[in-house]
């Protein structure tokens, strides 16, 4: 029961305690030994390396890669918090732009002839009691 008393005793956070430890018999001397995995190979200058990476020699140089590819990679990733780009941004366009095709190259369009006053639909009087909606 001398564990559980000592277990539940209090004391300050980070105080050295006496575990009475028979270091004798485990062939360590406690003022030299170093407890805990060592790393055989210790990354050492680690901040320096991040913020310098020229100085890693590990590190591979940045290589250069076509415009095309930088273009493709903007375009089909999606980044964290940011609308998806879909290629509908600004363009170079003239303020007369219009998008479509036009639907006859040469003329007016015919539809476009009753529509319009000519001098023969100015002398249809005699047609407008027939019309309802006039």
């Amino acid at each position: 029961m001398r564990f559980s008393a000592e277990a539940v005793s209090s004391h300050d956070a980070g105080e050295q305690r006496r575990r009475d430890y028979n270091w004798n018999s485990a062939g360590i001397d406690p003022a030299q030994y170093r407890f805990g995995l060592t790393d055989p190979n210790p990354q050492r200058d680690g901040v320096k390396k991040a913020l310098t990476p020229a100085l890693d020699p590990e590190l591979q140089p940045p290589r250069l890669l076509p415009k095309l590819h930088e273009d493709y990679k903007a375009t089909a990733t999606d980044f964290l918090g940011r609308p998806r780009a879909l290629g509908t941004g600004d363009r170079p366009l003239g303020p007369g732009h219009t998008f479509g095709v036009p639907s006859m190259r040469k003329g007016r369009e015919p539809a476009a002839s009753p529509v319009r006053k000519t001098p023969e639909s100015r002398d249809v009087h005699d047609l407008l009691p027939a019309c309802r909606f006039w």
